[in-house]
């Protein structure tokens, strides 16, 4: 069975976070324990992602704010890692960031699985045309859950199944075929599993489309639901890698 590993932002996603309901509801999900949720540094959290992924591959990546950020740099950094897809929520614009500067700038090139993009019109971390646009670079879906804020706690979200659901679909898109992943292919699934959901959709780039699932302000139905030290030779990348890890966490 193909694990979800959860990947919080800023400060973590305690109770009741959507992402700390998926983690106690779903036995196939865990929540990645990143280090000094509060004080995050890039390369600490890479290698800790990076070896949640060596223990679980082919793994789905469910990412919320920086979480979502972070999940798009290691897809970045090190495309050798065996990660099925990815769902990116609300992806938090780290520039300009006091807390989260370091995670900037942000990459924008096409990342190397199947990722869907989640934004909000109205939330307060990233513009939705900023998130629009990183959606296209990365060669990502984006679906537009309209005004939603940063899709968290204080902004009326509970245990989210809308989405679970859009992971569910994510999964189907991205299943392995007889010859490996199919990116395109993968895409092309997706889209089609998302338009039988929402019946809309446009394409706005030559990698992206928007799917429009939440058309006004009103809440989705479902939204009322309510130093470590030690290093590690990373030898599963195609070069060496020395990245910092916790000590005894490392597989």
């Amino acid at each position: 069975m193909t694990k979800t590993l959860i990947v919080p932002g800023l400060d973590g996603s305690p109770d009741p976070h959507w992402q700390h309901w998926w983690a106690l509801s779903d036995p196939h999900a865990v929540m990645v324990d990143l280090p000094a949720p509060e004080r995050p540094k890039p390369a600490l959290w890479e290698a800790e992602l990076a070896g949640m992924v060596l223990r679980h591959p082919d793994s789905i990546l469910v990412g919320h704010s920086l979480g979502a950020v972070l999940v798009a740099r290691i897809l970045g950094l090190w495309p050798q890692l065996r990660i099925r897809a990815a769902l990116l929520v609300a992806p938090a614009e780290p520039a300009g960031a006091a807390r989260i500067d370091a995670f900037a700038p942000l990459a924008e090139r096409v990342l190397p699985v199947p990722t869907c993009v989640v934004a909000s019109r109205n939330d307060p971390w990233m513009g939705f045309d900023r998130a629009a646009h990183l959606a296209r670079a990365w060669g990502s879906e984006l679906v537009d859950l309209g005004h939603a804020g940063h899709v968290n706690v204080a902004s009326g979200f509970g245990p989210w199944a809308q989405g679970k659901r859009l992971r569910d679909d994510l999964m189907r898109a991205s299943a392995p075929t007889a010859d490996g992943p199919q990116r395109g292919a993968a895409s092309g699934r997706l889209m089609a599993a998302f338009r039988s959901r929402t019946g809309i959709w446009s394409r706005v780039g030559p990698r992206c489309r928007v799917l429009a699932v939440a058309k006004s302000s009103a809440l989705p139905a479902d939204r009322e639901e309510s130093g470590r030290s030690g290093r590690a030779l990373c030898c599963a990348f195609q070069r060496p890698i020395l990245v910092p890890v916790s000590k005894g966490r490392f597989p």
